[in-house]
C-alpha cells in the first residue's frame, strides 16, 4: 500500500511536468511567431499601387525554401494614395503576386511570381527601390467629348493608346496624376481624330505639377489660382441696355454691394468688366435699372476664374476673337490683355520659354516684325493704365501694307522679315538678346 502511494505521487509529478512543458512550449512558440520575436534586419516590405482599383489587394509570397501561405495570401494594408504595402519577416528574397482576393492577379495565371530582394515598389509594371514621385497634368479643353492621356518613357512600361480617361476638375479644367512613370512624355487625345501634340509628333515632357492652356505650359493655374482666386466677369451689352450694373453674392445671407450692385467698367466693342475680389465663386446678375438677367426671382448665374457673358451663353474666353480676328497682346488667347500675357512676353524674352508662331504675331505690339523690349514697355503701359489703346497698324511708325513673313532662329527670335525675294529686313542679336544690326535690303517704307 505505501509502495502503490509513492508511485502514484511519481505519476502525478511526471504529468505535472509534461503539461508545464507543454504549456512552455506553446509560449515559446507564439512568441516567436510574432513580429516583436523576428528579425526585423531580414525584413521586407513590399509596396503595391493599386491602379485597377481592386478592392481589397492581397499578397501571395513563396520562396525555393518556404512553404507559401494559402492563395491568395495576405491582406495588404492601405498607406493611402492607393498604395499598399505587406511587411515579409525571415524570408528574404521570395517572390510575389498581388491579387484582389484571388480573382484577377498579377502577374497573370500560372505565371511565376515577381522575385523581391529588400523593400520595393510596385507600380504599373515597373519596380523601384524607392516610391517613386508623381507627375499631375492639367489639361484645359472646351471640346471634345473624351479627353484622354497618354504617357510614356523610354525603357519602361506604360499604358495602351489612346492612354487613360482624365478626370474633371471644374471649368473645363481635367487632371490626371501620372505615378510609376518619373520623368514622362504626355500626349492628349480624343479617342478619335484629334490629338495634342499632333500625329507623329513627339509627347510634352513634364515633371512635376504642370497646366497646359491653348498651347502654353504653366506652372500654376493660369486662369485664376497661384494667390489670384478673384471673379473677371464680362458682360455685352445688348442694344436697348443702358449701362450695366452687376449684383453678386454667395448667398442669401452674404451678399457684394446693395442692389442694383456694381457698375461695370466700359471695355471695348460693346463688353463691360467687373472684377469680383470678394469671392472665387460667386452668382452674378446684371441689371441696368429697367432690364435684368436672369429674369427678376431668378437665382443668379454660377460664375469662377474669367468668364464672358453673351447673348445668353456664357464663355471662358472671349468670343469675339476668332482666328482671324485675335487680340494683340492676349498671349495665352484667353481674351484678356493681362498680367498673365506680360509674364509670357518677360519669360520668352528672357529664354524661358519659346511662343509658337501666332503668339508671335501678337506679341509684336508695335508690329516692327521683332518682339523685343519695346513691345514689352508697350503691354506694361497698356494693362498698368498708362496708355489705353494697343496701337493699331495705321498708327505705328514704319508699318507698310504689304504681307511679310517672318523666319525666326532657334531661340524663336526674329532674323529676318520676308516682303518679298527682293525686299526683306535681316536681324542680328548678341549673346544677351539684343538686336546688334538691322540690315535693309529694297525698299521698305
Amino acid at each position: 500500500m505505501k509502495k502503490s502511494s509513492s508511485i502514484n505521487k511519481i505519476i502525478f509529478i511526471v504529468f505535472l511536468a509534461c503539461i508545464f512543458f507543454v504549456i512552455g512550449f506553446s509560449t515559446v512558440k507564439h512568441n516567436w511567431a510574432s513580429p516583436s520575436g523576428l528579425n526585423e534586419e531580414s525584413s521586407m516590405t513590399v509596396h503595391y499601387y493599386n491602379s485597377d482599383d481592386w478592392d481589397a489587394p492581397f499578397i501571395y509570397y513563396y520562396s525555393d525554401n518556404y512553404e507559401a501561405e494559402s492563395w491568395p495570401g495576405m491582406p495588404m494594408q492601405p498607406e493611402g494614395n492607393n498604395w499598399y504595402s505587406y511587411t515579409i519577416y525571415d524570408r528574404n528574397p521570395v517572390k510575389v503576386i498581388f491579387s484582389d482576393r484571388g480573382n484577377h492577379q498579377n502577374p497573370g495565371s500560372g505565371l511565376e511570381g515577381y522575385p523581391v530582394e529588400g523593400n520595393a515598389w510596385y507600380c504599373n509594371g515597373n519596380w523601384y527601390d524607392h516610391e517613386p514621385d508623381s507627375t499631375i497634368v492639367h489639361f484645359y479643353n472646351e471640346n471634345w467629348k473624351n479627353v484622354n492621356i497618354y504617357y510614356y518613357q523610354e525603357g519602361q512600361n506604360t499604358v495602351n493608346w489612346p492612354g487613360t480617361s482624365m478626370h474633371r476638375e471644374g471649368g473645363n479644367w481635367y487632371v490626371y496624376e501620372i505615378i510609376g512613370c518619373e520623368n514622362p512624355n504626355v500626349i492628349f487625345n480624343d479617342a478619335g481624330n484629334n490629338q495634342i501634340p499632333g500625329q507623329n509628333e513627339p509627347g510634352f515632357p513634364v515633371s512635376g505639377e504642370k497646366w497646359y492652356y491653348n498651347g502654353i505650359w504653366y506652372d500654376e493655374n493660369p486662369l485664376g489660382t497661384g494667390g489670384d482666386t478673384s471673379i473677371k466677369v464680362h458682360f455685352y451689352k445688348p442694344d436697348n441696355w443702358n449701362e450695366p450694373y452687376i449684383y453678386y453674392y454667395a448667398s442669401d445671407t452674404d451678399t457684394g454691394p446693395a442692389w442694383p450692385g456694381t457698375k461695370m467698367e466700359a471695355a471695348e466693342s460693346g463688353w463691360y468688366k467687373c472684377t469680383i475680389t470678394k469671392y472665387s465663386v460667386a452668382k452674378v446678375l446684371f441689371n441696368d435699372g429697367v432690364h435684368q438677367i436672369p429674369e427678376a426671382e431668378q437665382e443668379g448665374f454660377e460664375v469662377t476664374g474669367s468668364m464672358w457673358y453673351k447673348d445668353g451663353i456664357w464663355y471662358h474666353v472671349n468670343p469675339d476673337l476668332t482666328e482671324e480676328n485675335p487680340l494683340t497682346g492676349d498671349l495665352n488667347g484667353d481674351g484678356v490683355i493681362d498680367e498673365k500675357d506680360l509674364d509670357l512676353l518677360e519669360r520668352f524674352l528672357s529664354g524661358e520659354i519659346t511662343l509658337n508662331e501666332e503668339q508671335k504675331k501678337l506679341a509684336d505690339i508695335n508690329e516692327d516684325g521683332v518682339v523685343d523690349e519695346k513691345d514689352r514697355d508697350t503691354l506694361e503701359q497698356y494693362i498698368n493704365g498708362e496708355t489705353t489703346e494697343i496701337p493699331e497698324e495705321d498708327e505705328t511708325e514704319g508699318f507698310t501694307d504689304r504681307a511679310v513673313s517672318y523666319e525666326y532662329d532657334k531661340l524663336g527670335r526674329v532674323i529676318k522679315a520676308v516682303y518679298d525675294s527682293e525686299n526683306y529686313i535681316e536681324y542680328s542679336y548678341d549673346k544677351n538678346g539684343n538686336i546688334t544690326d538691322v540690315r535693309v535690303t529694297g525698299n521698305i517704307d
